[in-house]
């Protein structure tokens, strides 16, 4: 009997020390496998630099029935923001908005667009694909 626990101890430190390696191999290999998706991860856009809007572009599949009728899809909605320390003229651009957008108040947009303290303002949400271009189209600077 004693050269029986002689044996088990002597190989009780053995497995020990093979458990412990088998451990830390796989929170090695965990490790790498995170630090690899962190690299290779998609970087985070401002709002308003192209790949933002790219990124945004992509659109859901539609959702059929059994019979290959749609029961829902997915709709681009764009809305129009500004960055009132990046306008120089308020005025002049709520001026300029108001030909794309009548339904807009003039003094209220130049009102927000003068607020220099602020970053971020909403100027109007959903607005439509053909809305969106004309504005872009007017080049107005601090207006995305």
């Amino acid at each position: 009997m004693s050269k029986r626990l002689l044996e088990s101890e002597i190989h009780s430190p053995m497995r020990a020390r093979i458990v412990a390696a088998a451990l830390c191999l796989a929170f090695a290999a965990v490790g790498v496998k995170g630090g690899l998706v962190a690299v290779s991860a998609p970087s985070v856009s401002e709002p308003g630099r192209p790949d933002a809007d790219a990124s945004a572009q992509k659109m859901r599949a539609d959702i059929l029935d059994r019979h290959g009728e749609r029961l829902a899809t997915s709709v681009p909605v764009y809305s129009l923001y500004a960055d009132p320390g990046a306008v120089w003229d308020a005025e002049d651009i709520a001026a300029k908005l108001i030909t794309v957008l009548p339904e807009l108040d003039q003094g209220d947009i130049a009102r927000k667009l003068s607020e220099k303290d602020r970053k971020f303002v909403w100027l109007k949400r959903e607005i439509t694909p053909t809305q969106r271009q004309a504005v872009f189209e007017l080049g107005l600077e601090g207006v995305h």
